[in-house]
């Protein structure tokens, strides 16, 4: 197949009213693993293909809970020459919903919660359950790690979690924020633990969201190298909402889809309830970020250096984290911290988000004018430590000593034409 075209390889057609490719039929139909590995052998590059729905394998192995394909697709990416590291942009891709595999998997997770009877169990109990969750664990460490890890699916190992844990803040807007909040609260200890560099989570997730606002973000769409339509480009159009393919619950205002998601889950907890529907709504509200999350949750992380001294508001000034990403919420868990010098450079955090590289000069003075507008003290502060008002110079008293005195403005009436000359003194 290697010689032919991309056109002619039998393997790479789509000649199916739903744009799929065979080894999206295959996955969709259940076939067996082995041949997906074919299909594979036979095509590497279908492994981004695209159907009408812009769904890549990896989001119909997760729709329908093709684990074994789950790890097959993501072990074959990463053995690819050159996409070693590309694991991490493949599972970003979003379809034409804006769903991406590890949110296809979270919420079918969610869905398992509740159990028939109407009761909640947020820990992977039946068979199910486990397998989901093991996916998504699959999804986000070996993506984040670059290789497979071995995890037990309850992860009873603490180091476990703490892997686990630096994934999903690693991963950034990979991760659902519906997720990240989960792992808070079912791990509560670890984000208050020091990991063995000696910092808190906080710290990871304030490094990854101020490399994220201030660089061009690597999720990009992967770009097929084949296209899946062999007639004209405007057959891609989108999918209605009776499609049979169709996994988008399109609903026309928030109180409309709180009110479905409470007639499917009558009995669901506030944990899920709340977090489900803010993160699967379609309105405008801005997710909140991961440093948010774990303010909100643990807001005495504010107060605690990390391993170079840095705290938490110092740290996220310096590294250019816009103010509305996360460095207000810190300010406000431990609003002290602005008229506290950063024990490594010196300087205060307005400051230190002067100095910051960040991308956005917009987002550079809208830190640096939050910060003085909600505490204008550290102003006079900064004025009296560094004595801006005093100039030190030599003075014979007579003695022959030096004294050092402060300039002040004194009237010579003796000038010349009787007018009054201001000089310093």
């Amino acid at each position: 197949c290697g010689d032919q075209t991309v056109n002619a390889n039998p393997f790479l057609a789509a000649d199916y009213g739903d744009g799929d490719a065979p080894i999206h039929s295959a996955i969709r139909h259940e076939a067996p693993t082995s041949i997906v590995e074919l299909l594979l052998d036979a095509a590497p590059d279908c492994i981004d293909a695209q159907n009408f729905e812009l769904k890549l394998p990896i989001h119909l192995a997760g729709e329908f809970e093709r684990h074994d394909v789950i790890g097959v697709l993501c072990q074959r990416v990463m053995d690819m020459p050159g996409r070693q590291e590309d694991l991490r942009s493949y599972l970003a891709t979003e379809d034409w919903y804006g769903t991406t595999a590890v949110v296809c998997l979270w919420d079918q997770y969610l869905d398992r919660c509740v159990s028939s009877k109407g009761r909640v169990s947020t820990e992977p109990n039946s068979r199910q359950q486990i397998d989901l969750w093991e996916s998504i664990v699959r999804l986000l460490t070996s993506a984040h790690y670059g290789q497979e890890v071995d995890f037990d699916p309850r992860c009873r190992s603490r180091s476990q979690v703490q892997l686990l844990v630096q994934a999903a803040i690693g991963m950034g807007d990979m991760c659902p924020p519906t997720l990240l909040k989960f792992l808070v609260r079912r791990y509560p200890t670890v984000f208050s633990t020091e990991d063995a560099s000696g910092n808190l989570p906080l710290v990871d997730a304030i490094m990854q969201a101020a490399a994220a606002a201030n660089s061009v973000s690597d999720h990009q769409t992967v770009s097929s190298s084949w296209t899946v339509s062999s007639g004209p480009s405007d057959v891609l159009t989108k999918p209605t909402a009776q499609s049979k393919h169709s996994t988008a619950k399109l609903s026309s205002s928030k109180q409309e889809q709180e009110q479905e998601y409470d007639v499917l889950h009558p009995s669901s907890s506030k944990i899920l309830r709340e977090d489900v529907i803010k993160d699967s709504s379609a309105c405008d509200e801005e997710s909140p970020s991961a440093v948010q999350i774990i303010i909100d949750a643990h807001p005495e992380a504010a107060c605690k250096k990390d391993s170079n001294g840095h705290l938490p508001l110092a740290l996220a000034a310096l590294s250019g984290l816009p103010w509305k990403q996360g460095t207000e919420g810190i300010f406000l868990a431990h609003p002290q911290a602005v008229k506290k010098k950063d024990e490594a450079t010196g300087l205060h955090s307005f400051m230190l988000a002067a100095i910051a590289g960040a991308e956005s000069e917009v987002d550079q003075i809208d830190t640096i004018f939050n910060l003085l507008r909600l505490d204008p003290s550290v102003i006079h502060a900064v004025y009296r430590s560094s004595g801006a008002n005093k100039e030190r110079h030599s003075a014979d008293d007579g003695t022959g000593t030096c004294r050092a005195t402060t300039k002040r403005p004194i009237i010579d009436i003796t000038a010349k034409g009787g007018r009054k000359k201001i000089r310093l003194c």
